[in-house]
């Protein structure tokens, strides 16, 4: 996946909400405050949030900087870095996980930082690959995208079964549907169009083009593509 300027802004947009929700909680809140905010399920503490937004930065938009000798230097970091440096960080300000240790609710497990990272991280590259697909032009050669598995897992979800019981067509077990088929956030438990759909899913989207797209009979040959809404990420749910 390719880092776009989309991905970075979106991530830099957001606003830090400290807050004692949990997933679930965070989940019902509407969509278009949860698109703006930065969050972490029961991270209260500020500093902890803009320690983790900051480090999610540096995945997306390595920056360069001036060393004492006046040279300069790009500094970009990767998931294990960035997990490194949290869990100094978690430690720096005496965080104790207490009875919760080891488990998805410690802050400092590998488990929850994993998660915090590669889900924002990947939210932010699915955004910027769902905006520079549905450009026009870009969304007239290639109208429709695929679901597929680009990660394995241990325990994989079902996403056939969720993409036929949402209403999605399958065309020879693969799921494909144009780009503003509702489909995408029908299956999506986030509400949005674009990967990841679920926590630490495996799963991401690739374009389909007008041939193919005619072929199946998701568009006429000569139809214009729909648009999906530009404002779904900030509309009044």
């Amino acid at each position: 996946m390719n880092q776009f300027v989309e991905a970075i802004v979106k991530h830099l947009s957001k606003v830090d909400a400290p807050s004692p929700r949990t997933a679930e909680q965070w989940s019902a809140i509407p969509r278009h405050i949860r698109e703006r905010s930065f969050f972490s399920a029961r991270v209260t503490n500020t500093a902890h949030l803009q320690e983790l937004k900051d480090k999610i930065n540096l995945i997306l938009a390595p920056r360069t900087e001036q060393n004492e000798d006046g040279t300069y230097a790009t500094r970009g970091i990767d998931v294990a870095t960035a997990r490194l440096e949290l869990k100094q960080y978690l430690e720096s300000i005496d965080y104790d996980p207490g009875a919760k240790a080891g488990t998805i609710q410690d802050l400092s497990s590998d488990q929850r930082i994993n998660l915090q990272l590669n889900q924002n991280v990947r939210s932010a590259r699915g955004f910027g690959q769902f905006i520079q697909g549905t450009a026009p032009g870009a969304i007239d050669a290639f109208p429709a995208q695929e679901l597929f598995r680009a990660e394995g897992r241990e325990k994989p979800r079902d996403w056939e079964t969720r993409w036929t019981e949402a209403g999605g067509q399958l065309f020879d077990g693969r799921m494909i549907a144009l780009k503003a088929d509702p489909i995408w956030e029908a299956i999506s438990a986030f509400g949005v169009p674009y990967p990841p759909f679920d926590y630490g899913s495996g799963m991401w989207v690739r374009d389909i083009d007008r041939d193919e797209a005619v072929a199946l009979g998701l568009i006429g040959e000569d139809e214009n593509a729909p648009v999906p809404d530009a404002d779904f990420h900030v509309s009044q749910d």
